[in-house]
């Protein structure tokens, strides 16, 4: 199951967060194996956030994975979610940050894998 925790610092509509949910649902599945009916999304705005010592619109995105994923489909991924971020919300893809966690374990539904 990817996660998805966005934080930024610009306060979203409710439409902008429904846009961002349903990108990041339709390109997850740039990554092999994944897809939007196994991906939880947590979107956290109107955070105070700073970024070259100042106050700024910007974005951070942690993805969080089962297992390694190739770095072509991560890339694939980081760069397609970042313009849909730009898209959907203004913030310019240079204050927008995507990171990626990868676990060799993970449990969901009372297994742990």
């Amino acid at each position: 199951m990817p996660y998805l925790s966005i934080t930024t610092s610009k306060t979203l509509t409710p439409n902008e967060k429904e846009a961002l949910k349903s990108r990041a649902g339709e390109l997850i599945a740039l990554i092999p194996g994944k897809s939007e009916s196994v991906t939880m999304i947590t979107i956290d705005d109107s955070k105070a956030m700073y970024f070259r010592g100042e106050t700024c619109d910007c974005a951070y995105i942690n993805v969080k994975l089962y297992k390694e994923s190739p770095f072509e489909a991560k890339k694939a991924f980081a760069e397609s979610f970042t313009k849909a971020v730009t898209e959907e919300t203004g913030i310019q893809s240079g204050d927008i940050f995507l990171n990626y966690s990868e676990y060799e374990n993970w449990a969901s539904g009372g297994s742990f894998r």
